[in-house]
Order: C-alpha cells, then sequence, then structure tokens
C-alpha cells in the first residue's frame, strides 16, 4: 500500500500508520491521533467505493455538530443502524429501546462515512477496538449521533471476492454505456467471445475460441485458445 501511495500525485500529502496489530476501525483512529487537528475530522472506510460528494455530510454536521455524524443509505445486507424521523441514530445491531407509541424507526445501514468531533477520541481506548461499540457506549450515555441518510447512493462496500466481482457488474451493466470495459492495447481475436459483461486491463489478449463471461481480467493476462473464464 505504502508503496502505491508513494507513486500517487505529490500535490497530495498522504500520511499512513502502520499497524503490527490490526487495530479495527476505532483502534486505527486512536492510532492516528497525532495526525489530527482540533477541528471535526471526516473518516472514509478503505473498503467502500461510493459518488457521494462528501461536501453534503460535512455541511450536515456543521449544521447540527452532534458529537458525530454518520452517513447511512438502505442496504439490507448491512442495515444494523437505528434512526428516528428527526434523523438522530438510536442504536446499533439491535441494541435500542422501542420508539415511543405512535413513532417509527428506521434501520439502515453505516456506509463508513463519517465525520467526528475531537472530542469522541477520549472515549476510544488504546489497542483493537470497533467504533462502533463507541457510538453505542456514547449513545447511552448521551451523547447525540446524527445521521445523514442518502436515497439512492452509489455505494459499495467490498470486502470480499463475490463483492469486487459485484461492484464492476452493477457498474458495467447498470452505470456505464456498455458491459465491456477494455483498457489500452487490448487484443480480441475474432473467434473469442465476450458475454454478460468484463473487464480487461491493459494488454489483454483473448486468443481464438476463448470466452470471458462476467470476469475481470487485470493487466498483461491472457486467455488461451479455447480456455473459458467465467465469474
Amino acid at each position: 500500500v505504502e508503496k502505491h501511495l508513494a507513486g500517487m500525485n505529490k500535490k497530495i500529502h498522504i500520511t499512513t500508520f502502520h499497524e503490527e496489530e490490526i487495530l479495527g476501525t476505532g483502534g486505527a483512529l486512536k492510532n492516528a491521533a497525532s495526525f489530527l487537528s482540533d477541528g471535526p475530522f471526516m473518516v472514509v472506510n478503505g473498503v467502500i467505493l461510493t459518488r457521494l460528494n462528501l461536501n453534503a455530510v460535512i455541511r450536515e454536521h456543521r449544521a447540527h455538530r452532534p458529537a458525530a455524524t454518520l452517513v447511512l443509505c438502505d442496504c439490507p445486507r448491512f442495515n444494523i443502524v437505528a434512526v428516528d424521523q428527526e434523523g438522530w441514530i438510536r442504536g446499533f445491531r439491535g441494541e435500542w429501546t422501542s420508539p415511543p407509541e405512535g413513532r417509527t424507526w428506521r434501520t439502515l445501514a453505516f456506509t463508513g462515512i463519517h465525520v467526528l468531533e475531537p472530542k469522541i477520541m477520549s472515549y476510544i481506548p488504546e489497542g483493537p477496538y470497533d467504533i462502533i461499540h463507541r457510538y453505542q457506549a456514547m449513545i447511552r450515555a448521551g451523547l447525540p449521533i446524527r445521521a445523514l441518510v442518502i436515497e439512492d447512493l452509489p455505494w459499495w462496500k467490498i470486502e470480499t471476492r463475490e463483492d469486487y466481482l459485484k461492484v464492476h457488474q452493477d457498474l458495467l451493466m447498470n452505470r456505464s454505456e456498455g458491459p465491456v470495459l477494455a483498457g489500452s492495447a487490448v487484443r480480441i481475436d475474432p473467434e473469442a467471445e465476450i458475454r454478460g459483461w468484463a473487464s480487461l486491463g491493459e494488454g489483454v489478449v483473448l486468443e481464438r475460441g476463448s470466452v470471458v463471461q462476467n470476469s475481470v481480467l487485470w493487466k498483461g493476462a491472457g486467455v488461451a485458445a479455447g480456455v473459458r473464464i467465467t465469474d
């Protein structure tokens, strides 16, 4: 990761914090405390892909100035956050009281995008920790946690190989001009075939009679004659 970041645009200053032990979403913040200023800061998890305008998140946080503002969306696989009708988070992972009579709370997914006030750092212990546990403790202590709910948010969480393929499928089939994306210097034999969708990196070669279906081929990959690549 550090080697890749070192080759990026020098106009962007990037600081990395190595973890001898994986510290989790809370411990990682504590580990980076020396980097943070005395004002609000934004955290974006590294396993997500989104087109959200982050300025909207900052504006929402400044308007209410809670201890933290979390961006939520409706994604049934990850819906663990209870939100009341005024936009305040009531709990996580089933740990919340029932809403008052006549009121309803939505259950939504945390996107991994949040703005935090510096005082939160005092609630995070040293060592491995999940930030959700800290948020739950803060709610019990009466500290306000705000929700910014974005409907129909283009958002993907990429934690598995299946997730990795799914985001390519979604982008190519539903959010682009066509189901095949090819990098430079790609060579496809006239008798090769692409079925469904495919992402072909720079210099990919598909030989005679080969078939590629619903797959991602990285830079320089080759599919030999008669070979079939699926999913």
